[in-house]
C-alpha cells in the first residue's frame, strides 16, 4: 500500500526559477492524506540527477521544505539496478521500518524519468507533461492510494479551487468521475437593516472528471448558487441583522454575536462566529 511519496526536487521550480506557484498547495494537501494504514502520506526529497544533499538544498531554496520529511532525502534509482533499489529501501528505514519499494510512488521531472521509475515497479508523474498540471497530482495520487476514500478524495479537490471558493468534500467516487461540495462566497446586496453590500458562504457543486485511462485529469467545474439561493441568503442576513446578531468587526464579538463581518482583500465577509465546545 502507497505510503511515501517521492517527489524529484527538480519537478519543484517554475521556468522563472521560482516554485512552481501550484507546487505548495499540492504538497500541502498531499502531506494531509491519510494512508491506509492510518498514517499520513510521507513526502521525501529525491534526486535524480543530483546527489541527495544537493536535492534537499533546492527544496529548501524555494521555501518548500516544511512540506517534506525533515533531514531526508534519497537518490531515486532510474537505471533499474538492484543495489539503487536496495538503497532506496534502506534510507526509508528511519521514516518508515520495513518500508519496501513498493509503498512508495513518484512525481519527477520528465517524461523520461516517469518511464524509467514506472519499470522498477514505482507509480509515477510528471507535472508538466502529458496535460498534467501540479494541482492534479494529489488527485492521481489519492486514487492510487484508495480510489474510494472520500476524505483523501475531498482534500484532493482543494488545489483547484479558487480563492473565493473553500470547504471541499468528496461525496461521491466513480470510476471515472469524482463529485464534491464546496462552500463558495456569493455577493448580496446591502439595504435596510444591512450596512453594506457583502459575500456569504453558500454550497455548490464540484465535478472533476478523469480521463478513460485514468492517468489525468480530463476536466473540473464549479457550479454557482441559484438566483433563488442567493435571494434566500439576502434575506437570512437581514434577519441576522435586524435581530442585532451580526458583530461590524471581529473583536466586536458579543455572547449573543452569531456572526461577524471580516473585510479582506476589498471584500466583506460574513463569517459564522466559532464557539469551543462545552
Amino acid at each position: 500500500m502507497l505510503r511515501v511519496l517521492l517527489v524529484d526536487s527538480e519537478s519543484l521550480p517554475h521556468a522563472s526559477g521560482a516554485a512552481h506557484p501550484d507546487a505548495r498547495a499540492a504538497l500541502g494537501a498531499l502531506s494531509r492524506m491519510e494512508t491506509v494504514e492510518g498514517g499520513h502520506l510521507l513526502l521525501v526529497t529525491a534526486a535524480c540527477g543530483r546527489t541527495p544533499a544537493e536535492a534537499a538544498a533546492q527544496a529548501a531554496s524555494l521555501g518548500l521544505s516544511d512540506l517534506f520529511a525533515p533531514e531526508v532525502a534519497v537518490r531515486l534509482p532510474l537505471g533499474g539496478d538492484r543495489a539503487e533499489r536496495s538503497t532506496l529501501a534502506a534510507a526509508l528505514q528511519p521514516l518508515l521500518p520495513g518500508a519496501r519499494i513498493e509503498a512508495c510512488a513518484a512525481v519527477l521531472r520528465d517524461e523520461e524519468r516517469v518511464l524509467a521509475c514506472r519499470r522498477l515497479g514505482i507509480p509515477a508523474l510528471a507535472p508538466g507533461f502529458d496535460k498534467m498540471e501540479w494541482r492534479d497530482v494529489p488527485m492521481l495520487v489519492a486514487r492510487l492510494m484508495d480510489p474510494s476514500n472520500l476524505r483523501n478524495l475531498g482534500v484532493a479537490l482543494e488545489p483547484y479551487l479558487p480563492e473565493a471558493v473553500e470547504d471541499a468534500s468528496a461525496i461521491a467516487a466513480e470510476s471515472k468521475r469524482v463529485i464534491g461540495r464546496a462552500n463558495r462566497w456569493t455577493p448580496v446586496p446591502g439595504g435596510g437593516a444591512v450596512p453594506e453590500a457583502l459575500c456569504v458562504l453558500l454550497p455548490v457543486d464540484v465535478s472533476l472528471q478523469i480521463e478513460a485511462e485514468g492517468a489525468r485529469i480530463e476536466s473540473f467545474s464549479l457550479g454557482a448558487p441559484s438566483p433563488a439561493e442567493v435571494n434566500e441568503a439576502a434575506a437570512a442576513v437581514a434577519d441576522l441583522f435586524a435581530r442585532g446578531e451580526v458583530a461590524l468587526e471581529p473583536d466586536q464579538v458579543g455572547p449573543t454575536t452569531t456572526h461577524f463581518l471580516e473585510h479582506r482583500g476589498g471584500r466583506c465577509l460574513l463569517r459564522r462566529v466559532r464557539r469551543p465546545a462545552s
